[in-house]
């Protein structure tokens, strides 16, 4: 059934061959943006979509013009959907009405795409090293419970006193023998052979006789050989 005599409408043309010249093949589809085209007058109703068919590379189509008198809604747009066999397809819209007069070829309608070419990325040369930034914000403190120093009972005695301000590497224990140990050992009968040792260490890593005590001192200074025996005068 054709459209109703009177109706304005519009031929869509297009010629179309591939790049060697060979005659495109396929379809257009022109697809009016309100589903329902109504004139109450004529009573005739334009609905769906149109089609067409290239033919050795030729396509014609006819359809109502938008802004067709009688007809509701008015002044719509058509979408373009082409769909060749053997080419990419693509879509696009139109608007078809009375002012591009009763032909128009499909080449003035479809949007040109400029080609921009093809982006290839070469890295460059390394630029100059930039400028030091800006201090940042000083950095958030420890958290937590600081342990405390583990503490020492006793007293310390004239020999480790002295010990520690000779700057001594020699364990605080030795310091303690020297005015300890030697004592003892000397009340079970071996003292003689043991404050030999003690005197020879002593002197080895600084104590004197003034680091030893008292009472071990006075049994010292009768022993030969013995650094107590020697006094200053």
């Amino acid at each position: 059934m054709a459209l109703p005599d009177g109706a304005e409408r519009i031929t869509i043309t297009d010629s179309r061959t591939h790049p060697d010249g060979g005659p495109m093949r396929g379809r257009v589809i022109l697809r009016p943006a309100p589903a329902v085209v109504t004139n109450p007058t004529a009573g005739h109703i334009a609905q769906g979509e149109a089609e067409g068919r290239w033919i050795d590379g030729e396509l014609s189509l006819t359809v109502l013009a938008a802004d067709a008198t009688g007809y509701e809604p008015t002044g719509y747009t058509h979408m373009v959907m082409e769909r060749p066999d053997d080419a990419a397809p693509r879509d696009y819209p139109v608007l078809l009405t009375t002012a591009l007069g009763s032909t128009i070829d499909l080449a003035a309608l479809a949007p040109a795409e400029p080609y921009t070419g093809d982006y290839v990325l070469v890295p460059g040369p390394a630029g100059p090293a930039g400028a030091d930034g800006a201090q940042g914000p000083p950095g958030t403190p420890p958290t937590g419970i600081a342990k405390p120093l583990a503490k020492f009972s006793g007293t310390p005695t004239r020999s480790t006193r002295s010990q520690a301000n000779q700057n001594s590497t020699m364990p605080l224990a030795w310091a303690y023998m020297a005015t300890i140990v030697p004592t003892k050992m000397y009340a079970s009968g071996h003292g003689s052979q043991l404050w030999s040792s003690v005197a020879s260490r002593s002197s080895s890593v600084g104590l004197n006789c003034l680091s030893v005590q008292p009472s071990l001192r006075r049994e010292a200074s009768s022993r030969p050989g013995s650094p107590c025996g020697r006094r200053r005068r």
